[in-house]
């Protein structure tokens, strides 16, 4: 049920870029789950390419020096090295 959920995490992405507006801090969330979707459909460069809209988001919207930008950091590093592409 991947694709499923893929469907409704792009969804949950739109939806919230339209209420919050396209630099959210809420929006990095629903941009790590639809990368991670992604990356579990076997699309990892999407996938990364998602969390590294979630990083630089995150990094302006909640800093740098911080343990969410970070985590987004972990998670588009372990999507490109699970494909070979780091």
């Amino acid at each position: 049920r991947m694709e499923e959920a893929e469907d409704l995490a792009r969804d949950t992405v739109e939806r919230a870029r339209r209420a919050l507006g396209p630099q959210h801090a809420n929006l990095v969330y629903f941009l790590g789950n639809w990368g991670t979707c992604l990356a579990a459909l076997g699309r990892p460069e999407e996938g990364a390419a998602k969390l590294g809209e979630a990083v630089a988001i995150a990094e302006v919207a909640i800093g740098k020096p911080n343990p969410t930008t970070a985590g987004f950091l972990i998670d588009r590093a372990r999507i490109l090295l699970d494909a070979g592409d780091a």
